[in-house]
């Protein structure tokens, strides 16, 4: 018995000719306001990891103090 000679498999219908849909697209003020809020959190990123280095130099002069004057 061959297996090799076997109907090819199928795709399952309807997978090889969809056609996606455009999203339909959003009022102009909901767009601002979800154009702001990425804005927003980009900001918050940014000033988050400032204010992280800004305290791991502080701690880094202290240490150095306080080993200067131990």
């Amino acid at each position: 018995m061959d297996t090799s000679e076997g109907i090819a498999s199928k795709p399952a219908l309807g997978v090889v000719n969809r056609q996606f849909k455009k999203p339909i697209p959003i009022r102009r003020s909901k767009a601002l306001r979800k154009k702001k809020a990425i804005e927003k959190a980009i900001l918050r990123s940014d000033k988050a990891k400032e204010k992280k280095d800004k305290d791991k130099s502080k701690q880094s002069r202290i240490h150095n103090a306080k080993v200067l004057y131990d």
